[in-house]
């Protein structure tokens, strides 16, 4: 009941974060959060079942494992996609075959779980009708069984050691929500796969408290944060969309958000320090560090401030300053800047 609760109201507070913010990956990473989290469905109708009659679910059928595990099946190729968005954002040929092969992997385990509910698990019912509820794994000569593990296998090598890496390679605020998106997904895929595969009867309590853990760090890895320090409460400079920066460009870069990076000679697009590789924009002199430079080069090709490309050579994708506070003669003493719409 908790994690369904959990499903829909922090799940559903990021698509609607979403909608406010015109972040489509961040309403996808919604999205995924409300369908992987309510894999307890089957249980929790098991639950409110035995609550109002004091019998349990009728399971005739055996679509009691199907109603939980359907959700995962629809959620996870959400993850991958989400994943693949943020840790190879310029790699579309690869993006496209990592996240549509698990996507047919996923519709043959549906079929499965539909089609075949009754042999691809195996049941344990209380003695008494209503003294406990109905537990349930995938039986282990089942075709689902080997589906549901491979896709485990597929989650841990591709999503938790994606972001696990891509932790590594970034600094500041992103390095955290990484690291955090990695953590979680490997708390809730071990969770998850234990409750899968095994009979754990009132242990299954510790599994689904971990599994709740892991869910409070994927909130943690996407919400919104604060790039400045807390002692100067009196500037807000806020990250927008937090882990989205190198996917989706904020809608709009405040003029005081710009001069903070300056002064304290951190990348815009990262947080992390711009010391050591360093890029000033030649437009507006907007500082990058090396990694996001090479990354928005073959994404967008232009400044986040004033439009001008990285790279010459290549084709840059402009965008309409919305910000009407930015005053170009702060940003540029010597008025290159585009005209401000």
């Amino acid at each position: 009941m908790t994690s369904v609760f959990f499903a829909i109201t922090v799940g559903g507070f990021f698509v609607h974060k979403a909608r406010k913010t015109n972040a489509k990956l961040l309403a996808w990473a919604g999205l995924m959060i409300i369908l992987i989290w309510t894999y307890y469905l089957g249980t929790f109708l098991d639950f409110i079942t035995v609550l109002l009659t004091g019998n349990n679910i009728d399971n005739t059928f055996g679509l009691l494992g199907s109603l939980n595990w359907m959700w995962p099946a629809l959620g996870s190729p959400i993850q991958v996609y989400f994943t693949a968005e943020l840790i190879i954002p310029e790699k579309k040929l690869l993006k496209r075959i990592v996240t549509y092969s698990y996507l047919i992997t996923m519709m043959i385990a549906l079929l499965f779980l539909f089609f075949n509910p009754s042999t691809s698990f195996v049941y344990y019912y209380p003695i008494n009708s209503g003294e406990d509820l109905i537990y349930f794994h995938y039986n282990f000569t089942s075709p689902a069984f080997y589906i549901a593990f491979i896709s485990i296998i597929y989650i841990i090598i591709f999503v938790v050691v994606g972001f696990l890496i891509k932790s590594f390679h970034t600094t500041s605020i992103l390095r955290k929500k990484y690291f955090y998106s990695s953590m979680a997904v490997l708390i809730c895929t071990i969770c998850k796969a234990l409750e899968a595969l095994f009979y754990l009867g009132i242990v299954s309590i510790f599994t689904k408290i971990a599994d709740l853990i892991g869910g409070v760090l994927w909130y943690l890895s996407l919400r919104e944060a604060s790039a400045e320090p807390k002692k100067k409460p009196e500037k807000k400079i806020q990250v927008e969309d937090g882990i989205f920066r190198l996917t989706e460009r904020p809608d709009q870069i405040t003029e005081a958000e710009v001069m903070f990076h300056k002064e304290k000679k951190i990348c815009l697009v990262c947080k992390g320090k711009a010391l050591n590789f360093i890029y000033v924009c030649s437009g507006c002199e907007a500082l990058y560090c090396e990694n996001c430079v090479r990354t928005l080069e073959n994404l967008e090709n232009s400044c986040w401030i004033c439009n001008k490309p990285f790279n010459e050579s290549k084709p840059s994708k402009p965008f309409k300053i919305k910000d009407k506070n930015l005053d170009p003669k702060v940003l540029d003493p010597m008025n290159k800047l585009p005209k401000i719409e």
